[in-house]
């Protein structure tokens, strides 16, 4: 059987943060204030993604999309370009409906987010 989607690798392992390499040099991750900002950011992601499953199975794929944008928007601003390129994933995914490769990126986001929340 054909499946009519694409899954995207991300290459998902213990190495994630070396995704963030290309920033690294933009924040000093030793400043206190640093990681308690990161926190407070990881835990709005944290909600972002219950935001994007619950528009999910309401099949809004306008809501979707906004949010992923917003992610694609801010993700290597703040450090992490990984969630730039799943957040442009998930908005290509919603603009052609596919809730099959919406559902596993917004798993890769949220086990990412919690990667990174547990690496603080």
């Amino acid at each position: 059987m054909v499946s009519n989607y694409t899954v995207i690798d991300f290459g998902f392992n213990d190495d994630w943060v070396s995704a963030n390499e290309s920033t690294d040099s933009l924040f000093d991750k030793d400043d206190p204030d640093y990681k308690q900002w990161i926190m407070k950011y990881l835990e709005s992601e944290k909600r972002t993604v219950t935001c994007l499953q619950e528009a999910l199975e309401k099949n809004d794929y306008y809501k979707i999309a906004y949010i992923a944008d917003m992610l694609y928007g801010h993700g290597t601003s703040v450090g992490f370009p990984l969630i730039t390129l799943i957040g442009k994933a998930i908005v290509l995914s919603a603009e052609s409906k596919n809730n099959s490769q919406i559902s596993v990126l917004i798993s890769y986001l949220s086990k990412y987010i919690d990667f990174l929340y547990n690496q603080q």
